[in-house]
């Protein structure tokens, strides 16, 4: 017997009430799934395990989880904040950045965002690092910087005092309010990864202040911001612990950067510039990684644009995985022909090439 779910002929689930209240703990972590046809299954390391693969990176091509289990740890205060500095240090910070990044291994418990923007009514400059540290924060100043990974950023650092600060010992909820964007504007994430190196670093930042230079004059935004964020080897090695995934970023044995631009704009009429805009800029910083031999295809899917290619970038064998669990979990291809957003299988590997990239 079947039944008719808009359109698409499904064989009917068995269904079987979740009383999700009363569910043990799923082992090492899981989820559970609704399927193309109705049917929840869980997804873990022993139960269906190439579902709970394939789900780490293929977005909603495969099914809805409806519940997912992890493996939590106690979290008291953190040390963190926002630290801002003039516009004019950018060499030292970048070198300070591939410093810190390269401690990772050592001090997993620190954490660094390099955010530079253009603000376009002060027509200012502005570097803003976002800190974190989750390790132990009894007895600490909110100017003491709790780990030798930051020591490259301390004010004695060439890296210089910052202009500002917010830095203090504070729950997570308070440290993650204060990183809102300004309500009301629209914002686009392109984003693309290469090797944790100072010269190709220096080589980017002479391309931000093309960049920036070129679009200080226009009017279709209200500000332009480029971020670099650690991806150190350690982080991949911590996740593939846990299991498995389809990420391909075991491809790369070295620390990388993941590099992200991200505008911000008021009103539609200015939605196609910023995307060409979004294209030139990842498509130039594309090429030249590329020419120095320190891109990775890696794209992260939740910082990428309609342009690219997210889960195309994690390789034809991850992607091939995919598809099998695909064929295997929704063969009529319910989430591939009825849920048209976001990335599909169907297009991964075959976008073409930004402007300026090639």
């Amino acid at each position: 017997m079947t039944v008719r779910r808009i359109g698409v002929r499904v064989p009917k689930p068995n269904l079987v009430a979740q009383k999700w209240s009363r569910k043990p703990r799923l082992p090492n972590g899981g989820a559970f799934v609704v399927l193309g046809n109705g049917t929840v299954v869980q997804a873990n390391n022993q139960t269906n395990p190439d579902l709970f693969t394939a789900l780490k990176g293929s977005s909603n091509n495969l099914g809805i989880v409806t519940r997912f289990d992890i493996i939590a740890f106690k979290q008291g205060n953190l040390w963190g904040g926002v630290a801002s500095y003039d516009g004019k240090r950018v060499r030292k910070h970048l070198e300070a950045f591939v410093k810190f990044t390269d401690s990772l291994a050592q001090y997993p418990e620190s954490s660094l965002i390099f955010v530079w923007s253009y603000i376009k009514a002060a027509d200012i400059f502005l570097f803003n690092n976002l800190y974190e540290y989750t390790g132990n924060v009894e007895g600490l100043s909110e100017s003491k910087f709790p780990s030798p990974a930051f020591d490259e950023f301390a004010p004695t650092s060439p890296v210089g005092s910052p202009i500002s600060s917010t830095l203090r010992v504070a729950d997570l909820s308070s440290l993650t309010g204060e990183l809102n964007s300004p309500p009301g504007l629209r914002n686009l994430f392109a984003s693309i990864t290469f090797s944790n190196n100072l010269t190709v670093l220096n080589g980017v930042a002479d391309i931000i202040n093309e960049e920036l230079n070129q679009f200080k004059k226009e009017d279709f935004y209200v500000y332009l911001s480029f971020q670099i964020q650690p991806l150190p080897r350690v982080f991949v090695d911590r996740g593939l612990e846990q299991g498995p995934n389809v990420l391909g970023l075991d491809r790369n044995p070295e620390n990388n950067v993941l590099f992200l631009f991200n505008p911000a704009w008021n009103g539609t009429q200015y939605d196609a510039k910023v995307r060409q805009v979004a294209g030139q800029v990842i498509g130039r910083v594309q090429k030249y990684t590329r020419s120095m031999g320190a891109l990775k295809e890696f794209q992260y899917l939740n910082y990428a644009s309609e342009d690219l290619d997210p889960i195309g970038s994690y390789g034809p064998d991850n992607v091939r995985k995919i598809k099998d669990v695909s064929a295997k979990y929704d063969p009529l291809g319910v989430f591939q022909k009825l849920v048209p957003g976001g990335f599909k299988l169907a297009n991964a590997g075959r976008k073409a090439p930004l402007p300026g990239s090639v």
